[in-house]
């Protein structure tokens, strides 16, 4: 299906099919796969990765192993909105991935969402090789203003890549959102990461999407320096359009308005804006909603569709990261449920159960500390869970 693009920022439109691009010489190296567009409203990594391909094959420079452009959402992004029937992005769960390995979706009656999926998911699923290390890069851009960053699910094999680049990282939004394609595919033990290159429709989005995608290409080792003309210039870019560079937040809380009515966010907050404890940040039809601690809010939004109205997060002392990084390296998590209140999972050993009344002392900081950030609650008990490939691939 090829299906017209349009961008305010660009004034232009492109037309596109599933696979925007795709590139290799045939030599040996990772499989680097970008996905842009699986939001509707957000077409900036769309054009960015067409321009970038278009260059690939004009200037035909050496490259190791293969790297390919996906369209997420094409019936969303012909529209110019987030979703049409629900979020292409909240989607990848375990039932579901069992519908799509067992049904062709073709009825009327199902999802715009349902299709897109399929088809996104069987060409992911052909792109990519066992053999070879996978990279899975989400670009993607927010309805308030922003400087760039990236989201990682918190494993070392993430924090390793995302640190080369000169931006922001945050910890933990992937394990606060169920159903994201980045939380999916990195439970398969690929290496993912989320890019918000900025506003919707600002024109730096897609100079930070372009700045970005090289970027990746030269620190995943897929090609050299003196290939990449403007290579400078794009570390330069990301580097001069975030002011907090390479600083690592964590996410605190966030707010779930999937339940609320007439959600609206108050005027004027952007991205890692601080904000106080008791702050009124938004209302709903109850009044208002104030913030439950200190810190900066993330991702407010100011848009119609989503359910994530917004996020707190704080900034992580450097020292922790390192003292986090020799704890997992030294497997520190094998002795923790021989220490009080805490308790082996049955059949998972990626799983901790805990009782808060007795395991109190910064249970939860210590516990991030080891990558344990999804936390669910099962008869009354804390279930605390890590990424199974956080040091080693699969």
């Amino acid at each position: 299906m090829k299906v017209d693009v349009r961008t305010k920022a660009l004034g232009k439109s492109i037309q596109i099919n599933r696979l925007i691009g795709s590139y290799t010489k045939n030599v040996p190296g990772p499989t680097i796969i970008f996905i842009g567009g699986i939001h509707g409203n957000e077409p900036s990594g769309v054009f960015a990765l067409h321009d970038v391909f278009n260059k690939l094959n004009q200037l035909n420079p050496p490259f190791k192993g293969e790297v390919y452009g996906f369209a997420g959402n094409l019936t969303a992004l012909a529209r110019s909105v987030r979703y049409v029937d629900k979020d292409l992005n909240r989607i990848w769960k375990p039932e579901q991935i069992k519908k799509l390995e067992a049904k062709e979706f073709n009825s009327s009656n199902d999802a715009v969402e349902d299709k897109e999926q399929l088809e996104l998911y069987k060409a992911i699923k052909d792109a990519y090789h066992r053999k070879c290390p996978v990279y899975v890069f989400d670009l993607h851009t927010t309805s308030a203003e922003s400087r760039p960053f990236t989201t990682i699910g918190d494993t070392l094999r993430n924090r390793t890549f995302a640190i080369k680049m000169p931006i922001p990282i945050i910890l933990g939004i992937e394990e606060q959102i169920d159903g994201t394609l980045l939380n999916y595919l990195n439970e398969l033990g690929f290496i993912t990461l989320g890019f918000e290159s900025g506003q919707h429709d600002a024109l730096s989005s897609t100079q930070n999407h372009t700045a970005f995608i090289w970027l990746v290409l030269y620190y995943a080792k897929c090609m050299r320096q003196q290939d990449i003309p403007m290579l400078a210039n794009y570390y330069k870019l990301l580097d001069q359009n975030s002011t907090d560079f390479q600083k690592i937040y964590e996410v605190r809380y966030r707010f779930d308005i999937s339940k609320l009515k007439d959600f609206r966010m108050n005027p004027g907050f952007q991205n890692f804006q601080k904000i106080k404890k008791g702050e009124d940040l938004a209302r709903n039809e109850n009044g208002g909603i104030f913030s439950r601690e200190k810190g900066m809010i993330f991702m407010p939004l100011y848009q119609k569709q989503g359910d994530d109205g917004f996020f707190v997060v704080r900034e992580i002392v450097p020292f922790w990261l390192k003292v986090s990084t020799v704890m997992r390296k030294l497997h520190f998590e094998k002795i923790l449920p021989y220490l009080p209140g805490i308790q082996k999972y049955p059949l998972n050993e990626n799983k901790l159960i805990v009782n808060t009344k007795i395991a109190r002392w910064y249970v939860l900081e210590f516990f991030h500390l080891l990558g344990y950030r999804r936390e669910t609650k099962e008869n009354g008990k804390l279930v605390v869970t890590k990424r199974k490939y956080d040091i080693q691939e699969p």
